[in-house]
């Protein structure tokens, strides 16, 4: 390895730790609620690559989801509980997945950020990298 000064130390770092699939992510609990009534407690995270569902118990990706497949978020708020369901293209017919979260104003709101930035500086939306 040859010398190199500080800064091109921390670019180097950089570098590396970029391709990380979880580098720059947001952390959101949820639970994810299946059409069989089942839920399962699932760690969501977001960053410039899209949407990963995470198991708790293992840490493994359960569901990764480009935005270049995120059609819609909606929130919805009942008497008991808050929820997002956040539509998928791709498939036919799309599909929704339903989350239940105390977060869901804040990731609608950083995925919507996330496709306008996609939307504005790239003339497209984000594509997984």
């Amino acid at each position: 390895m040859g010398d190199f000064g500080v800064l091109e130390a921390k670019a180097r770092f950089l570098s590396i730790l970029e391709k990380w699939p979880l580098f720059g992510c947001s952390f959101f609990y949820v639970r994810q609620l299946l059409e069989n009534q089942q839920e399962v407690d699932m760690i969501l995270s977001i960053n410039k690559r899209g949407l990963r569902l995470n198991r708790t118990r293992d840490n493994s990706t359960a569901i990764f989801i480009p935005f270049s497949q995120v059609k819609s978020t909606d929130k919805i708020v009942t008497e008991r509980k808050q929820c997002l369901n956040i539509t998928i293209e791709g498939e036919n017919p799309p599909q929704v997945l339903y989350l239940e979260t105390e977060s869901g104003g804040e990731i609608s709101r950083l995925i919507g950020q996330y496709l306008f930035i996609g939307e504005e500086y790239h003339g497209t939306v984000l594509r997984s990298q």
